[in-house]
C-alpha cells in the first residue's frame, strides 16, 4: 500500500523536523515518488478537515518514499540518521512534544507557527541542503501571517490547547 494511503487510514506519522519541512515544500525532492508522497502528506497535514498526527523521532510517512531510506534509517550520507534524529529532538523540544505524542494537525501547525522563530529555524536547519533556498522560512512566515490575519477577524481567535484542542 502506498505510504500516503496508509497515512489516511490512521494517524499520520511525522518525525519532528518534517513538521518544519512541510511549510517549505515546493514540489521538489529526491525522486518523483518522493515528491508525490510528500505532496500527499503535506495536503493531509494542511487539509481544512485536519488529520490526527503522531509525532515520532524515526523514519516516518515522508521517509517511506525517500530513495535515501536504508534499512529503516536515513542513508543519504555517513551519519545522516544521527544528525536527523538530533534535529528531530530539537524541534520536538521547542514544540514541547515528545515522540509518541498525538495531536490534531491544526494544533501542530499552530504550535510550529507560534514556537519556531526565524532564528530557531535557521539554527535547526543550518546543515539542510534546502535551507539556503529559504522555502521553509518563507512558508513559515506566510503561515504566521495567515494565522495573524484570521485572529484579527471579529469573533475569531486562534485554536489553542487551552481553547479546547
Amino acid at each position: 500500500m502506498p505510504p500516503h494511503t496508509r497515512a489516511s487510514l490512521e494517524a499520520l506519522r511525522i518525525r519532528g523536523h518534517h513538521l518544519l519541512c512541510m511549510f517549505g515544500f515546493r514540489g521538489l525532492g529526491y525522486s518523483p515518488e518522493f515528491v508525490e508522497n510528500m505532496q500527499a502528506v503535506v495536503d493531509s497535514l494542511f487539509s481544512p478537515l485536519g488529520v490526527e498526527v503522531e509525532v515520532i523521532a524515526v523514519c516516518d510517512d515522508i521517509c517511506r518514499a525517500c530513495p535515501h531510506l536504508r534499512h529503516g534509517e536515513c542513508g543519504a550520507r555517513e551519519g545522516s540518521e544521527v544528525s536527523v534524529r538530533a534535529k528531530d529532538q530539537m524541534v520536538l523540544s521547542r514544540l514541547g512534544l515528545v515522540a509518541g505524542d498525538r495531536a490534531p494537525s491544526a494544533l501542530l501547525v499552530q504550535r510550529v507557527i507560534e514556537s519556531i522563530s526565524s532564528d530557531a529555524l535557521a539554527d535547526i536547519c543550518a546543515r539542510c541542503q534546502w535551507q539556503p533556498a529559504g522555502y521553509c522560512q518563507e512558508g513559515l512566515r506566510r503561515a504566521g501571517d495567515a494565522l495573524t490575519d484570521v485572529s484579527r477577524e471579529p469573533g475569531c481567535r486562534p485554536h489553542t490547547a487551552e481553547a479546547g484542542a
